[in-house]
């Protein structure tokens, strides 16, 4: 074999290590069903970092242009907007805003820590992948998913995550939340996110946090009406009290 021979393959193999260097980002596009609202969610994994973002496609009210109808419900303008979770599977932690009522874009950082119990017996095809069922509560809720061995990343949806491979269906028992995966591939656009990571405060912290301003507000009305108030926060997915 000649110089140039020797070149060509040397040049052929570097490309190609280049490739796999590259696509080394799973890209897995899933449906998601809140309540009523159908919107588009992505997960992407990067597979030599061991971290990943995972994004909500929807839309919230322009807090400039809220206002309350004479039914009592809020309205306004919609524009869009990205619901972000970040997992770090190196520290096993989880950033995403906190959704709590009065601090919903706080951002908090959580450990990823899940009681799963899996039933090998019970399976489905997703994505002509074959899944098996785990189940976990969460937060206050009950949710059942399904997760493939033979994609050996422990990702998933929002928060779940850390089952021995990937979460392609994510479903909360009493029927509020369905997320089920639509599509996957290995991809080579790099991941961004815009939540601020590093000022980032512990769960328990944001419902005290919360607490405070609620209470501040509750206490205001009361004086104001002279009668007690008690607001009711079980709609939330992520379960929370900030009456007590």
């Amino acid at each position: 074999m000649d110089l140039r021979s020797v070149k060509c393959v040397l040049l052929v193999v570097l490309n190609f290590v280049g490739v796999l260097h590259a696509q080394q980002i799973l890209n897995v596009k899933y449906q998601t069903k809140y309540f009523d609202d159908t919107f588009p969610s992505e997960l992407k994994y990067k597979v030599d970092t061991k971290k990943s973002l995972f994004i909500n496609y929807t839309k919230e009210i322009d807090p400039k242009t809220a206002k309350i109808s004479e039914k009592n419900q809020i309205g306004g303008v919609f524009t869009d907007y990205k619901e972000e979770f970040v997992k770090d599977f190196n520290e096993n932690v989880v950033y995403s805003n906190s959704n709590i009522s009065y601090v919903k874009k706080t951002v908090v950082k959580e450990n990823l820590e899940f009681d799963w119990k899996i039933d090998y017996t019970v399976f489905k095809t997703i994505l002509n992948y074959k899944c098996y069922m785990a189940k976990t509560f969460f937060k206050g809720r009950d949710y059942t998913v399904y997760f493939t061995t033979e994609i050996n990343i422990p990702d998933g949806p929002r928060k779940f995550a850390n089952l021995p491979g990937l979460i392609l269906e994510v479903s909360e028992d009493s029927g509020i939340l369905k997320i089920i995966a639509k599509d996957l591939q290995y991809i080579d656009d790099q991941p961004y996110f815009n939540l601020d990571i590093k000022n980032a405060i512990s769960w328990n912290d944001a419902i005290i946090k919360a607490k405070v301003i609620f209470n501040e507000s509750r206490n205001e009305i009361e004086n104001k009406y002279n009668s007690r108030v008690k607001t009711d926060f079980s709609n939330h997915l992520e379960k929370f009290d900030l009456n007590n």
